[in-house]
């Protein structure tokens, strides 16, 4: 679980996002990265119980990055209010589907699995394998553990079916997705509680087959 003080100078952090602020509280910063570190590594092992190829990640390279790229976007305000994590085979940079949690505030706190943001090939291949084992796709989403756990496949969608499928193909609405992936909630106080391991294990492991059909698409 994480320390409440880890969500308390996230909360500050909202309230308080510029530069001068943050150089100010960086101590602050640094204890609550920490803290959320070991709750990452804590997850990774976790994980790695039925999912041993998760062991190669390194905690700290499963974070997401606190600074936002503020090039191109009109909010300017340097640092992302939340804390998030990628732990995927490979590492979190890799291309493959995987499992994320995150918790703060400008977002929708929880954890989540898929993929998301495929390079094109990629999302073409996982398109093809849904066209081609379409019954065993269904099955998986709408396996009982994972509708238990999860909300509905969720990802942004075309409006029409793809290029280089057929319009009446039975995946149709399944192959418009741009990625794909499940969302469960979770308050920030809910990452404060001493279950929350648990409650991340078991969903997590209720998305396994999803993870699987959808790295064995990538190749």
């Amino acid at each position: 679980m994480l320390q409440k003080s880890t969500i308390g100078f996230l909360k500050k952090l909202e309230r308080n996002n510029n530069k001068k602020w943050f150089d100010a509280n960086r101590a602050s910063y640094l204890e609550a990265r920490e803290d959320f570190i070991a709750f990452v590594e804590d997850i990774l092992h976790t994980i790695a119980k039925f999912d041993p190829r998760v062991l190669d990640n390194d905690p700290r390279s499963c974070l997401f990055r606190l600074n936002r790229d503020i090039r191109f976007s009109k909010e300017k305000t340097p640092y992302k209010t939340w804390f998030g994590s990628k732990i995927k085979r490979g590492g979190g940079n890799s291309p493959y589907a995987g499992y994320f949690a995150r918790v703060g505030y400008g977002i929708n706190a929880g954890i989540a699995v898929g993929i998301f943001a495929p390079e094109p090939d990629q999302l073409k291949n996982i398109r093809i394998r849904i066209s081609e084992r379409f019954p065993e796709f269904r099955k998986i989403i709408s396996a009982a553990p994972l509708c238990r756990q999860f909300s509905d496949l969720q990802g942004d969608t075309l409006k029409k079916v793809p290029k280089g499928f057929e319009a009446g193909d039975p995946a149709g609405e399944y192959l418009k997705y741009k990625y794909y992936c499940v969302r469960k909630p979770f308050g920030n106080d809910d990452f404060l509680g001493k279950d929350i391991l648990d409650k991340c294990a078991e969903a997590y492991k209720s998305a396994l087959p999803l993870v699987e059909f959808l790295n064995n698409s990538i190749k």
